[in-house]
């Protein structure tokens, strides 16, 4: 035998599914605004991460031309050794050195950034 559904119950039932349609557009709208502002967010990040690669190739540009500059400047102070002494020979070496330790880490971050802002 079939039941008979008063029309009570069947507002009953359109007013919940109504409710229930209502409460996923509103979970739909909240996603698209996560995903909204996730896009902003890495849209700043990709901004970020551009600007500190030119700053870095920048950095790396100067630092290449300090070494090449520092370690001409090393063979000459090594090659005139009677006009230098060990003192000034010692300096001209550590400074040669110091800058390319800078270098390669600038290179490096570099290219940490260029991996990054591909990924």
């Amino acid at each position: 035998m079939i039941k008979r559904l008063d029309i009570a119950q069947i507002n009953d039932i359109i007013n919940k599914i109504i409710e229930n349609i209502n409460l996923s557009r509103e979970q739909i709208f909240d996603i698209i605004d996560g995903i909204r502002k996730e896009e902003e967010n890495l849209m700043l990040e990709i901004a970020s991460i551009k600007n500190r690669i030119l700053n870095v190739i920048d950095e790396v540009d100067r630092l290449e031309k300090l070494d090449k500059k520092l370690r001409i400047r090393l063979a000459e102070v090594s090659r005139d050794f009677f006009k230098y002494t060990e003192e000034d020979i010692k300096k001209a070496y550590d400074e040669a050195y110091e800058v390319r330790i800078k270098l390669t880490e600038k290179k490096n971050e570099e290219k940490m950034l260029r991996e990054k802002g591909t990924t």
